[in-house]
């Protein structure tokens, strides 16, 4: 069997197209892997603190984040309970106040259909108290670390989320730096 020019071409452009796109994610993939060298690990709801103080900050993102978007009828359809928030409690902005990174997790809602890809929230500590909510662009696979980088965009830590992905505060919100 001859393969004509156009073939042979359409091939060519394919590989090329393959070639190209490993190199891109090799390179996105060693960026991060360099970045985790200044960073620390941490995994929902594995940090050192007491059941009363991660029941205040749940009650806490229950009462700011879950029922102001939410009618009580559609926490109910959705199955979302203070149970399905998953909490890392770290400082990230060196002010030595607590900040939270938060998701709902194991829910259509926040998670997609698979509940898996969570939605990813996050709350600053203010100095006279309370939080300031941030939202982010990226959901979280909530089984994986995050890690927190001690480089600083806009006052806040860079955090990696889904082992590939850096997020940069931009001001506003949590993003991809690309």
């Amino acid at each position: 069997m001859q393969i004509n020019f156009f073939e042979r071409a359409s091939i060519a452009v394919v590989f090329l197209l393959i070639f190209t796109a490993s190199f891109v994610f090799a390179e996105e993939k060693s960026v991060v892997t360099e970045a985790k060298k200044s960073s620390f690990k941490v995994y929902f709801n594995e940090n050192a603190y007491s059941k009363k103080e991660r029941d205040k900050h749940i009650n806490y993102i229950w009462k700011q984040w879950v029922t102001k978007e939410l009618k009580e009828e559609d926490i109910k359809l959705f199955k979302i309970s203070k149970e399905k928030i998953s909490l890392i409690i770290v400082d990230l902005d060196g002010d030595s106040y607590k900040d939270i990174i938060a998701t709902v997790i194991d829910n259509d809602y926040y998670c997609g259909e698979f509940g898996t890809n969570c939605e990813l929230r996050l709350f600053l500590s203010k100095v006279q108290g309370g939080y300031r909510q941030l939202t982010s662009c990226m959901s979280v696979f909530h089984i994986q670390p995050i890690y927190i980088l001690n480089e600083k965009v806009n006052g806040l830590k860079k955090i990696i989320v889904n082992d590939k992905f850096i997020l940069e505060f931009n001001g506003t919100e949590y993003c991809n730096e690309k």
